[in-house]
C-alpha cells in the first residue's frame, strides 16, 4: 500500500495517482484546485496585512510549504518560473528560531515593513502566517554611484580651483543611509507540492477513480450550514454579510456598513467575521474594495447596492 503523505510532488500525480500532463494543465488552467510551493530553509518576517501595508510581528527560519495564489499558480505553470517576496507559511509547526524582537537598524515605516508590532509566536493564532522573506539591509547601489559621482566633482572642483565651494567633500559611505530592500526567492515546477485533500478534489473534478484512495478529512460545517442551508446562488461577499447579519440580526444597513469598515482597518487574520480577508479597503468615494477567495478583484460595492445585498441576505435568512 501507499505511504499517504501530507503533500505530494508534481512526480507523484503522474506516477502514483495516474495524473496525465493534460489533466494537471486543465486543473492549472480552470483554477480547480490549489497547488503550493517548498520552500527550502530560508530566513522570514513573520506579519500580517492592515490597509494593504505589511506589519512586521517577529522572525524566524523556515523549510516548508508556502501558498500561491492563483495568479502566481498559473505564471509558474506558464513560464516554469516564479520569483516571490512574501506569501503565507502553511506549516507554522516547522518554524524555528522565531524572536519577537525588530532586527533591523533601518526604522520602520520602510519600504518592506510598515510597523512593527513585537508578538511571541505563541501568541499569533492563525493557522497559516503571512511572511516576507527576510529583507537585505544595505546602502542602494544608485544613491552610492550617484554619490560617488557628486564626491569625484568635489575633488575635481579643488584641484581646479584649490578649494570646494561646499561646507565638505561627500564620503557616500557617510552620507548614504541604509536602507530595507525586498529579498526575492525563485521557484520552478521542481518546487511544485500539492496537500493531500487537494488531491481528492483534483481527483473529483478529473473523474479518476483510484483503487487506494486517501481518506477523505471531516468537512467541518460553516454556521451559514448550520443555522440554515441556503440554496439560492450566493458570492463571497454575501456569504460574509450573512455572518454579519446573523451575529446581528436587526441592525441596519448603516450598521452592517460600519462593522464593514471596522473588519477593513484590522490586521487580516484578525478580523471578527472577514475570516477569508476579503475586503480590502474603503475607498474615498464610499465604495467597498473586495477580493474573492481565490484572491481575484471583484466588483466595488456602493452603499446603494450594499443595501440591496442586505435586503436580499436577511430575506434568504429569515424568511421561510
Amino acid at each position: 500500500m501507499k505511504m499517504i503523505k501530507e503533500y505530494y510532488r508534481l512526480d507523484d500525480l503522474k506516477e502514483s495517482f495516474d495524473f496525465s500532463l493534460s489533466d494537471i494543465d486543465y486543473l492549472v488552467a480552470e483554477s480547480k484546485i490549489k497547488f503550493c510551493l517548498f520552500s527550502k530553509s530560508t530566513n522570514v518576517i513573520i506579519g500580517g496585512w492592515r490597509k494593504g501595508k505589511f506589519v512586521g510581528f517577529g522572525q524566524a527560519n523556515y523549510s516548508g510549504l508556502i501558498s500561491l495564489t492563483s495568479k502566481e499558480q498559473t505564471e509558474l505553470f506558464e513560464k516554469n518560473k516564479l520569483n516571490l517576496t512574501q506569501s503565507n507559511i502553511l506549516q507554522k509547526e516547522k518554524l524555528v528560531s522565531y524572536k519577537a524582537s525588530y532586527p533591523f537598524n533601518v526604522t520602520t515605516p520602510n519600504t518592506v515593513i510598515e510597523e512593527w508590532n513585537e508578538k511571541e509566536l505563541t501568541d499569533i493564532e492563525w493557522e497559516h502566517l503571512p511572511f516576507r522573506f527576510y529583507p537585505e539591509e544595505r546602502k542602494s547601489n544608485l544613491k552610492m554611484f550617484e554619490g560617488l559621482v557628486e564626491q569625484l566633482g568635489a575633488i575635481a572642483e579643488v584641484k581646479t580651483t584649490g578649494k570646494y565651494s561646499g561646507d565638505s567633500i561627500p564620503n557616500p559611505l557617510v552620507t548614504v543611509k541604509n536602507e530595507l530592500f525586498f529579498h526575492w526567492k525563485s521557484f520552478s515546477l521542481n518546487d511544485v507540492c500539492i496537500l493531500a485533500d487537494e488531491i481528492i478534489k483534483a481527483q473529483q473534478v478529473t473523474g479518476i477513480i483510484q483503487n487506494e484512495v486517501i481518506e477523505e478529512p471531516k468537512v467541518k460545517l460553516s454556521t451559514t450550514t448550520v443555522h440554515k442551508e441556503i440554496k439560492t446562488r450566493t458570492d463571497d461577499f454575501n456569504d460574509l454579510l450573512i455572518e454579519i447579519i446573523r451575529a446581528n440580526p436587526k441592525k441596519t444597513a448603516k450598521i452592517y456598513w460600519r462593522i464593514i469598515e471596522e473588519e477593513s482597518s484590522e490586521l487580516e487574520g484578525c478580523r471578527v467575521f472577514d475570516k477569508n480577508n476579503l475586503i480590502r479597503a474603503i475607498s474615498e468615494n464610499d465604495s467597498i474594495e473586495w477580493v474573492d477567495k481565490k484572491s481575484r478583484p471583484r466588483k466595488s460595492i456602493s452603499f446603494g447596492s450594499f443595501s440591496n445585498r442586505v435586503s436580499r441576505m436577511k430575506k434568504l435568512i429569515f424568511d421561510d
